[in-house]
């Protein structure tokens, strides 16, 4: 065994078993879990999914926020045997917690239990019986032929929710920049000695000092604090003018100002200047923001647009937007990285000042579409 973990090959094979596993269980829980929490509500009680989403999204962060912090902690102390067993026995955890409430939820069952035919079915019909349709037929009509008027209705109405969705992922791309290229950055930076008063509050959480590594708490800290300032706080006094796809809307300009603010720290420190690797807090702050918008907004939006047998499937949908906009910014740089060679030409003013262009430039968009679907819902 001791031979197995020392072979590079077997470890790499290992690592994408455990790569592979994570990969199946996150795609099991997370559409699904986002799902379950809005059937816990009744009808009645839809205008307390705003503030429910909000909260599942501050969790998340909560856990977030601290592994950030301990993670690394146990990796420079124990090795990383501990820091990947420290979360999967947390999980473990987590999932007995959660069975043993099992008595307590509202369990919907899947579509399939009541033999309905789900999204895939009635779209590959539909897209296979095309020629078959009528003259002012829609693209869904032919499917009714075969499948009932629920299911296809059903079926019909995630292609809206998917026009939606469809101008998210460029989002992503340059969102989880902050945990590569906003790291290179913060390297370059000079970190925050901790002394006196911080370093007896904080010194236990980050050591002598917060370098860029420890920067990226700062993401998940913000979003707990933002999660109830804009649900409790700000949306109730926005009244209508905070609907969800205006607070989405509004998240991809928050995004396209963080990266004018990183820019404007990168010149600074192209120009020669020593900056401490706090200025990073005030992009942080917008990126949060827009953040917040957009994932917790989008959880909320996702579940209430959704037909009732197409809740998981929207979800799924939602996520998947992660992954392409994960996908996305693989392309995006390897496809840049060919002007300007290595972490030099990603890491510089003129990429994020490019950034906060695209960004921008998608988040008009989203808002013309999203004008549109709104008057097209009025008729």
């Amino acid at each position: 065994m001791g031979d197995l973990f020392h072979d590079p090959a077997a470890r790499f094979n290992l690592l994408c078993v455990g790569l592979g596993l994570i990969a199946f269980g996150s795609g099991g829980i997370k559409p699904c879990v986002s799902a379950f929490m809005g059937d816990q509500f009744k009808p009645g009680q839809n205008h307390l999914l705003q503030k429910a989403y909000g909260a599942f999204y501050w969790s998340i962060n909560f856990g977030s926020f601290f592994s950030f912090i301990f993670i690394p902690q146990i990796r420079d102390k124990f090795g990383y045997g501990w820091a990947f067993g420290v979360p999967g026995i947390l999980m473990g955890i987590a999932t007995l917690i959660f069975w043993l409430g099992t008595k307590h939820y509202v369990k919907v069952p899947p579509a399939r239990d009541d033999k309905h035919a789900g999204f895939f079915k009635v779209f590959f019909h539909a897209l296979a019986h095309r020629g078959e349709r009528k003259p002012g037929e829609s693209f869904w009509d032919v499917a009714r032929a075969r499948f009932s008027a629920d299911e296809v209705d059903s079926a019909s109405s995630v292609g809206p929710i998917l026009g939606i969705f469809a101008l998210v992922p460029p989002f992503w791309a340059l969102f989880d920049q902050s945990g590569s290229t906003w790291v290179l950055q913060g390297q370059r930076m000079l970190p925050i000695e901790l002394s006196g008063f911080w370093k007896d509050a904080f010194g236990w959480f980050f050591g002598e000092r917060i370098n860029a590594e420890n920067m990226q708490s700062t993401n998940p800290a913000l979003v707990m604090m933002l999660v109830p300032l804009l649900t409790l706080g700000i949306y109730p006094r926005l009244g209508k003018l905070a609907s969800p796809l205006r607070r989405m809307g509004a998240g991809m300009f928050f995004g396209a100002f963080s990266y004018v603010l990183v820019a404007w720290l990168q010149q600074r420190l192209e120009n020669g200047e020593q900056l401490s690797v706090a200025w990073q807090i005030l992009p942080y702050i917008f990126h949060t923001t827009g953040e917040v918008l957009i994932s917790a907004t989008g959880l909320e939006f996702a579940f209430s647009q959704a037909a009732p047998r197409m809740k998981s499937t929207i979800m799924s949908f939602w996520l998947l937007t992660v992954a392409v906009g994960n996908a996305l910014v693989s392309v995006l740089t390897s496809v840049l990285s060919s002007d300007a060679g290595g972490h030099s030409g990603a890491v510089s003013s003129g990429r994020f000042l490019m950034y906060a262009e695209i960004t921008a430039i998608v988040g008009i968009t989203f808002a013309l579409v999203a004008s549109k679907k709104k008057k097209k819902k009025k008729k």
